[in-house]
């Protein structure tokens, strides 16, 4: 700090004082303020030259009640201190002619270098309006002498500005809200990509086909040109025949429902129009065809009541199902009025198969699904449903972890603890999970039967899947959760 005395004022001080890398040039008067009011008024200038661009300002100011911290050289000044009394610290001395409080301080040694009063600390931020705006003070208008109609224009201006920024937030709100709801519209979309996309099917279809035994089922000539019109004909039906498969399979009480076991295979039997067979005097043969489909795994010399069928072994089951009853099943001899393979899976088709499909409304979903309507309110609840769905993701134990922990356990040669590991994918919701989230929702039937029962639950949830579709996990990734197989569902 050093101090000039104005040519025109007797008893008038002025001092600079440095804050934040700018020395400012202020008038003290007598020197009767103190060394916090001092530094206050210099922080508040400091900030009102940043607000205004300006790189000098002059003016006198208001004092402050606010704590600062001062120190020259490195030695600190208590904020009650008098700027008078600053001076004398910084060699400056009182005339002895005239030792009156309002005396004149004699300057120090013309060789002495000059000291600046430092102050430390963050600068006061501006004030705000009610609004949101900056408020101006009438020290801002002091330190830069702006008269009525200048502030009332530095307003305006500030409003202007404060006006556009808060319509680029919220065009840039718009913006990313309207991105979000395409996002959702375009995961609800995938959702039922498989309902009706047949090229979607006959990809799906093209891919599993390998898998179908036809070189076991069909003989003679007859075998290139039927093959092909039988895979038409499964192409043809694939959506349909694909729900029918997860009603009966989701339905039966399994553990899985993107499986079919044998009772499971039998209720379907049973559950197509009257005459396609006669439960009492054909189970046994049913069973037979069931384990003959089952065999198209891993090892085909043990499938048996206990093991399952996958769609392709069902399609299988189908055509051996058509065999037996219209044409010629494989290794057995001839028989008057047996149709060719082709001809006996559609009159299967067209006499049973499809039939039954449209008397249980099996497949009905795709037509619902059409509606706008319909998609409008999966849309509207989107989020919410996101949310639920993540809840229940976590409510079972991470199978996968607890049989690695099983096996360690048995290694060491001790049984192994109850499983604890919860599940670290929680992208895919399995039936346990499902059937819990429904229940919890108060879907479950009550007893005048207006809720879903378990089975309705487990049709429900096999009906979900879509392990059809190749890509349809990929777009699921992108933010909304869903699965394929008895793992996952939607």
């Amino acid at each position: 700090m050093s101090r000039r005395r104005d040519a025109d004022e007797e008893k008038g001080y002025r001092v600079l004082v440095e804050v934040d890398g700018v020395v400012h040039d202020l008038a003290v008067g007598e020197g009767r303020q103190t060394a916090r009011w001092l530094a206050l008024v210099a922080q508040r200038r400091g900030l009102a030259m940043r607000s205004h661009g300006s790189s000098s300002a002059t003016g006198k100011f208001l004092g402050s009640n606010k704590p600062t911290r001062l120190s020259i050289d490195g030695v600190e000044i208590l904020p009650q201190t008098k700027v008078r009394d600053v001076l004398l610290a910084l060699g400056y001395r009182e005339d002895p002619a005239a030792r009156d409080a309002t005396a004149p301080l004699l300057p120090p040694d013309p060789d002495d270098e000059p000291k600046v009063l430092r102050v430390g600390g963050q600068a006061p931020s501006p004030r705000k309006r009610s609004d949101g705006g900056l408020a101006t003070t009438l020290w801002e208008d002091a330190a830069f002498g702006h008269s009525r109609s200048s502030r009332n224009k530095l307003v305006k201006r500030r409003e202007e500005e404060e006006k556009k920024e808060k319509e680029a937030r919220k065009a840039e709100q718009q913006r990313l809200a309207a991105v979000e709801i395409q996002r959702h519209r375009k995961l609800v979309s995938t959702f039922f990509i498989d309902m009706d996309d047949t090229t979607a099917a006959t990809a799906t279809l093209e891919r599993e086909w390998p898998a179908l035994r036809l070189h076991e089922l069909l003989h003679g000539a007859e075998a290139v040109g039927d093959a092909a019109r039988i895979k038409e004909l499964f192409l043809e039906h694939f959506l349909d025949i694909s729900d029918m498969f997860k009603h009966f399979s989701g339905g039966g009480g399994g553990s899985r429902t993107d499986e079919m076991d044998v009772n499971e295979w039998c209720q379907f039997a049973m559950g197509m129009p009257f005459g396609m067979v006669n439960f009492a005097r054909d189970a046994a043969k049913l069973q037979e065809i069931f384990r003959e489909a089952a065999a198209l795994g891993a090892d085909d010399s043990k499938a048996d009541d206990s093991s399952t069928m996958t769609r392709m072994e069902y399609l299988e089951a189908l055509l051996r199902l058509a065999l037996w009853k219209y044409g010629r099943e494989p290794n057995a001899p001839p028989r008057p009025g047996q149709l060719p393979p082709f001809a006996a899976l559609e009159k299967l088709f067209m006499t049973f198969i499809i039939p039954g499909i449209r008397q249980l409304g099996i497949g009905d979903l795709r037509e619902v699904m059409k509606q706008p309507e319909v998609r409008a309110v999966i849309l509207e609840s989107f989020k919410p449903l996101q949310k639920v769905f993540h809840h229940y993701c976590r409510a079972e134990f991470d199978p996968e972890e607890n049989r690695k922990r099983l096996i360690r356990a048995q290694t060491a040669g001790r049984l192994a603890a109850p499983p604890t590991a919860p599940k670290a994918n929680a992208t895919s919701m399995s039936l346990g999970e499902f059937l819990k989230a429904m229940m919890d929702s108060g879907f479950h039937e009550q007893k005048d039967g207006s809720r879903l029962s378990v089975k309705d639950m487990r049709i429900v949830f096999a009906g979900s899947q879509s392990d059809d579709i190749e890509g349809v996990s990929a777009a699921l990734d992108d933010g909304a959760a869903g699965g394929a197989g008895g793992e996952g569902g939607e």
